[in-house]
């Protein structure tokens, strides 16, 4: 590879191919925004129990990782990762967005409340986010009444299980249900809803049946979030996003 004579594109290229330091811990972070233009922020992290107060929430903690093992997997599936071994290259990331394998007194500085137990909520796609950022989806347990008509009327004024409906029979009454429970960090969003009639309701089991995600389309979007297009979509998103901050910013001369 020719060398760059822009000293600033050097130092990027640089923690592209930058290799680990001996003896030194990572955390492998990840800055996107998606559709609806919301700023992702997460993080590899393993599950470290629930919350003593209700509604019951996981709670997750970051996970150093094996670098060698995520670095080769996520070349293999061109995501390749920025490596950050100090502070003062924290900021390219933070511009560029994407995948960063962070050294653990990065992650420490900048994600200090991800180093230890916090709070997640778990959308219908699977993502984990905190209760702040998922606001009234994850504070309201009941839908609204607009929400639950959008629902019905999704799927067809029917329940998904057994096909009835209010039209064929006064008795069928129709309910908006979670399929994540909401005491299980599921979310009030209409891709967490599905219509069922209470029969169904009352006999499901498991309660938390992951099947009926496929007549939500949450499937779909689970599928769309492992693909490479969808990623890099994410990350244009994101860099789109911050140079018209930093645009604003100047503007306004701060």
């Amino acid at each position: 590879m020719p060398r760059c004579s822009n000293p600033l594109e050097e130092r990027i290229l640089n923690l592209y191919k930058s290799a680990p330091i001996d003896g030194a811990e990572y955390y492998f972070f990840t800055l996107a925004r998606s559709e609806d233009g919301e700023i992702i922020e997460s993080c590899y992290s393993h599950f470290a129990g629930f919350t003593e107060e209700k509604p019951r929430r996981d709670l997750r903690v970051a996970s150093p990782i094996r670098y060698e093992v995520i670095w080769r997997t996520l070349n293999d599936v061109g995501q390749q990762p920025l490596t950050i071994h100090c502070s003062e290259d924290a900021p390219i990331w933070m511009f560029l967005g994407g995948h960063a394998l962070l050294a653990s007194e990065v992650a420490q500085h900048l994600f200090p409340h991800r180093l230890k137990p916090h709070p997640v909520v778990i959308r219908a796609t699977g993502e984990m986010v905190s209760p702040e950022l998922a606001g009234e989806a994850a504070e309201r347990r009941a839908p609204t009444r607009k929400m639950r008509m959008e629902v019905f009327d999704r799927d067809g004024r029917r329940c998904v299980i057994c096909g009835q409906s209010p039209r064929n029979s006064v008795q069928v009454e129709l309910e908006a249900h979670h399929i994540r429970p909401w005491g299980m960090s599921g979310l009030t969003e209409m891709l967490n809803l599905v219509t069922l009639c209470s029969a169904c309701h009352d006999g499901l089991s498991p309660h938390f049946d992951h099947t009926l995600y496929e007549h939500t389309g949450a499937d779909q979007m689970r599928s769309r979030g492992r693909n490479l297009n969808d990623y890099t979509e994410s990350v244009d998103r994101y860099r789109t996003h911050v140079k018209a901050l930093l645009a604003r910013e100047l503007k306004l001369g701060r």
